[in-house]
């Protein structure tokens, strides 16, 4: 089960390259949000847009204009 949950994240962050520091800073809030929302007891909701916009706005505090780049 966790190795699932592991892998949807994985597959989902691979579609944000590594890049700048706050596309950098993005990756690793989306994963640690990604990875909440498939947790036993999330506090976020369990789909990839709901982890890409709490991600956004974690970025967004420091970095008011930032736009992540996605992968097709």
């Amino acid at each position: 089960m966790w190795n699932q949950k592991f892998a949807t994240a994985k597959a989902d962050l691979r579609r944000f390259p590594r890049g700048t520091l706050p596309q950098n800073m993005f990756r690793s809030a989306f994963w640690n949000c990604r990875m909440n929302g498939l947790g036993r007891h999330p506090q976020i909701p369990p789909t990839f847009e709901a982890a890409m916009e709490t991600a956004l706005r974690v970025v967004r505090c420091h970095y008011v204009s930032f736009t992540p780049d996605i992968n097709p």
